[in-house]
């Protein structure tokens, strides 16, 4: 398969599927994904040869896709009575609607769109070729065409794990609900999950209570930890969060920096800045960073100097006096930093 235009062109939107195919070659992609990874020709009749294949995938992540797609269901309306791996796809602007799945030992392609290329408002994968991906296959049906239950067998380097529905990690006493899903040990990549945490709060004052707690008047909550961009996704979204309460005044001996470390998004790391310092418009760097949901305040250093703070998810902008090297250092409420080195040059 080759792209039209290199990777340069698509940049990061090549994941989403922004690349153009041909029907071919999409029917090709899940025959492939159908065959333990391997990519062959495709094969339009039984009596066209069986070709030897080349790998792309694994045949754990050929499998864990397969699976993926396996469990969307069919539309309301459609009689289908055999597993059906399916996908929808809408091009941008609505110029093409698309489906492809793998039922029995076929694969099946429906495209809808005009020949000139032309877009449509209607042209949307999953109302426009979705349902007649599924006519398609109930008239099969109808027609008694043998169309025989395929259920792949996992491989044997796949394994079956319990995770916290919410992250997708492995779970700790604090889930509230979980799942299972495929692993490839050695590949996949898994943590325990550190977004339900436990708190002790103090009765009196509604914050985190200090350690020792024996003698004092508290109680255990189960907060949700998420990322401070991901809880600027759940606002955007309308979904509430209920944020963690800040500590009591605690002595040297008390609380220690818990909860994940920030994360410097901005300035990129080793990066290098052409500014204007001087003049009307001086030119500032923007600092922000990823923080722990347990976090109210960031603290921003350059060479070990205090410039600023900000709340989390905020944008600190700095304005450097000098050129040269700067070591740009966050620290967070809690304790916890993170530090990048980048390098500041006069515009020409």
């Amino acid at each position: 398969m080759r792209f039209p235009a290199g990777p340069r062109h698509y940049g990061l939107s090549l994941a989403l599927g922004s690349a153009e195919v041909t029907m071919q070659e999409e029917a090709a992609l899940y025959a492939m994904l159908s065959g333990k990874g391997l990519w062959r020709p495709l094969r339009l009749t039984q009596q066209d040869p069986l070709t030897p294949g080349k790998p792309l995938l694994s045949p754990e992540a050929a499998f864990m896709v397969m699976d993926i797609l396996s469990h969307n269901p069919p539309p309301p309306e459609s009689g289908t009575r055999i597993p059906v791996a399916w996908k929808t796809g809408t091009s941008w602007g609505f110029h093409d609607a698309w489906t492809t799945g793998r039922f029995g030992p076929y694969v099946l392609v429906v495209w809808i769109g005009n020949s000139n290329g032309a877009a449509g408002p209607s042209f949307i994968g999953a109302r426009a070729a979705a349902p007649l991906f599924f006519r398609i296959i109930d008239a099969l049906q109808a027609e008694r065409i043998p169309l025989p239950i395929q259920h792949d067998p996992p491989p044997a380097g796949l394994r079956r794990i319990d995770i916290c529905l919410a992250s997708g990690n492995l779970p700790t006493p604090w889930c509230p609900r979980r799942g299972k899903t495929w692993f490839i040990p050695g590949k996949s990549p898994i943590r325990v999950d550190t977004v339900f945490r436990p708190l002790v709060i103090s009765d009196r004052t509604g914050l985190q209570a200090c350690p020792p707690y024996t003698g004092k008047a508290t109680h255990t909550e189960i907060f949700e930890f998420w990322p401070s961009d991901l809880q600027h996704v759940f606002e955007q979204a309308g979904i509430p969060l209920r944020h963690p309460p800040g500590h009591e005044l605690c002595d040297e001996n008390g609380t220690a920096p818990s909860g994940e470390p920030p994360v410097i998004r901005s300035p990129s790391q080793g990066a290098t800045y052409t500014l204007r310092l001087s003049g009307k418009s001086p030119d500032m760097v923007p600092f922000s960073a990823t923080t722990d949901a347990s976090v109210h305040r960031l603290y921003w250093f350059v060479n070990n100097a205090l410039e600023g703070s900000s709340p989390p998810g905020g944008t600190f902008w700095w304005h450097p006096a000098t050129f040269g090297k700067a070591r740009i250092r966050v620290v967070t409420d809690t304790g916890q930093e993170a530090s990048r080195v980048i390098t500041l040059t006069q515009e020409p």
